[in-house]
């Protein structure tokens, strides 16, 4: 009689696995792995969406190079100093010297946001002690790499 059970049983198995296409019992199994590698494949498309979507910024991408003149009280006020730390700050690549007009003089290089933000330190801000009168840029282009390793002060 028990052998009858067993029989009947592994055929009523037999059937639903036949009927269903699953093992019987795995169907719960079998749905949490496919949300899980559905999660998984939403997070790694999101994730190459959002590198590619600041990658293509062109604002961010671009290298740029702009020689810069500051007019003022810029010279025996630490400006080259100040300017080297905050160009260092922006990761830009560059130098600056005084010049005998009393002048500071230099070259920024780097990604054109950071080159605008200095750009707009050396026009408002500068050292604590100086007097910006005004900035001249020139030259301002598209490079494909800088020129300098670091930020200098030139003698």
């Amino acid at each position: 009689m028990e052998s009858r059970l067993a029989t009947s049983s592994r055929i009523r198995h037999a059937t639903t696995y036949a009927d269903s296409d699953f093992p019987p019992n795995n169907n719960r199994i079998l749905t949490k792995l496919e949300l899980k590698i559905v999660f998984c494949l939403l997070v790694v498309l999101s994730f190459l969406s959002a590198t590619t979507t600041l990658n293509t910024n062109p604002t961010m991408s671009k290298l740029v190079g702009v020689d810069f003149e500051v007019y003022g009280r810029v010279q025996g006020v630490f400006f080259r100093k100040y300017t080297q730390k905050r160009g260092i700050e922006l990761d830009l690549k560059g130098w600056c010297m005084n010049t005998d007009n009393g002048t500071v003089v230099g070259r920024l290089e780097g990604s054109k946001s950071k080159v605008e933000e200095m750009k707009n330190w050396l026009r408002y801000t500068g050292s604590p002690q100086s007097a910006i009168d005004k900035v001249e840029f020139r030259n301002e282009q598209e490079i494909s790499q800088p020129t300098f390793a670091s930020f200098e002060i030139k003698k």
